[in-house]
């Protein structure tokens, strides 16, 4: 939901951990989430050290073992990254965030693909501080 899921390694207010990506829950949809994954990741990786940086240590042990359970749950989700404490992307194949993203930080992010931006709306609950809806255009249809 958040326009820079990475800066300060996820701890400042502006940081995404749960991105919804209007793109369709279907398998096309999931297929267009993972492409968007991917390239964030690429990107992820070549962030200049003035926004984000590598987390110190690598990712922290609980983080990683949700990751490490989400990634055996491949029907459910699929990673991308987190293999060398980079960080990475956890999308969902369900209209759902992961029951960890409470957790998340260390430059890890959960993508959720759903059908309409109106769909994102019973989502926002009190761990939503700050909220990026990108392209603009969509602002107007919520």
């Amino acid at each position: 939901m958040n326009s820079c899921p990475t800066a300060n390694n996820q701890e400042v207010c502006a940081s995404g951990r749960v991105v919804y990506v209007v793109s369709g829950s279907d398998d096309n949809g999931i297929a267009r989430a993972e492409e968007l994954a991917r390239r964030a990741y690429s990107r992820l990786l070549k962030l200049p050290v003035q926004i984000s940086t590598p987390p110190k240590g690598g990712i922290n042990r609980d983080l990683l073992s949700h990751i490490d359970a989400a990634s055996m749950l491949d029907d459910f989700y699929t990673v991308i990254g987190t293999r060398q404490g980079e960080g990475g992307v956890v999308v969902s194949k369900l209209p759902e965030s992961v029951d960890f993203a409470t957790t998340l930080t260390n430059r890890v992010a959960n993508f959720v693909p759903v059908d309409s931006i109106t769909d994102i709306l019973p989502r926002v609950d009190s761990y939503c501080q700050t909220i990026g809806i990108y392209p603009e255009s969509l602002v107007g249809k919520i």
